[in-house]
């Protein structure tokens, strides 16, 4: 019974705070404003490196059929809870670059809205990239990514010392 209650005392009320229903998001501190304007998605599912079609360098392995629909799926997810974006923030690796265009197409982004990133490039030092959300106005942004780099983004963003969450493919 402890172990439920500070379970819940340390990741359920951060969430439900940051989620704007207890608190508008407008009177919360602005690093907290931005942690819950920022909607982090990692890439849709790429290519196999195995698979003999895969291009030599992993920068340019494209999404795959399966990876497209399920990369729509999350979006038209983020469309149904009422998820606005203005901007979105990608890495420049392909599968990313493609699921931002995904992004931009479903929740109504114009591609001059869409801008690469090279800290969000695997192993990108995530620092300059928080420097830069924190810097943007009180728009929601979609930050289009690749794991573990994304959830150290989203610890940084909270001030946490680790991340507390381990995205899934386009999720």
């Amino acid at each position: 019974l402890q172990q439920a209650l500070l379970t819940s005392f340390f990741s359920l009320f951060p969430l439900l705070f940051l989620s704007g229903s207890v608190s508008p998001i407008e009177s919360m501190p602005r690093w907290l404003q931005i942690a819950s304007e920022a909607s982090p998605l990692r890439h849709g599912i790429a290519i196999d490196r195995a698979d003999p079609a895969c291009p030599e360098e992993d920068a340019d392995r494209p999404l795959t059929l399966e990876g497209r629909d399920r990369t729509r799926l999350a979006l038209h997810g983020l469309v149904s809870l009422g998820v606005v974006v203005d901007r979105i923030v990608t890495s420049p690796l392909l599968r990313c670059v493609q699921t931002s265009e995904l992004g931009a197409e479903a929740l109504g982004v114009p591609r001059l809205a869409v801008e690469t990133h090279a800290g969000l490039s695997p192993g990108g030092d995530p620092g300059p990239l928080v420097t830069v959300l924190r810097s943007l106005p009180d728009d929601g942004v979609l930050v289009v990514g690749h794991s573990p780099d994304l959830d150290q983004m989203v610890a940084r963003l909270l001030g946490l010392p680790t991340p507390v969450t381990a995205l899934k493919k386009s999720g």
